[in-house]
């Protein structure tokens, strides 16, 4: 455990989870937005963290932080405006640090916590995990489809979501 106590690492996640918790209330989640699910998901793992089961459903969470990643990048590499939008909405100062919170930092955040914990997963539940995690996507993208393509109103976007 690189020398850190396990009450430590509780306490860390005890503390996102009330942050995360916090912050999805004060930006009133739009639930149409997958990141926003993420979120929510992200929240869920720090509270497992408090009781020290993160470490079970690691690659569960990590596969939704890669989810999030490539869509990210595949939306701004398209001609997808909603990047451009937030920026010109609210600026540079609350975008950059928007944009690695909401999308970047769960899963460097899970990922060097995790370090710090003994992971005890087998193969077949990691193979499960990953399958729950692109599961979970493509519920969402069935209810939430539609909303995705009127949002992002490109081909790019639209793939994602379907």
């Amino acid at each position: 455990m690189l020398g850190v106590s396990r009450n430590v690492v509780s306490g860390i996640w005890m503390c996102v989870f009330v942050v995360v918790t916090i912050a999805i209330a004060a930006y009133s989640a739009d639930w149409d937005h997958y990141t926003w699910w993420f979120q929510a998901s992200f929240d869920g793992y720090a509270f497992l963290g408090t009781f020290e089961l993160e470490s079970q459903y690691f690659f569960f969470f990590q596969s939704l932080q890669l989810q999030v990643m490539a869509a990210v990048a595949l939306m701004g590499w398209s001609n997808c405006d909603v990047f451009e939008d937030t920026f010109g909405q609210v600026g540079p100062a609350e975008y950059t640090p928007g944009d690695f919170f909401m999308h970047k930092f769960p899963g460097i955040l899970a990922l060097a916590l995790v370090l710090l914990s003994k992971i005890e997963t087998e193969r077949d539940q990691v193979t499960a995990q990953i399958w729950l995690a692109f599961g979970l996507f493509l519920c969402w993208t069935f209810f939430h489809g539609k909303c995705m393509y009127k949002m992002y109103s490109n081909t790019i976007g639209y793939m994602i979501s379907v």
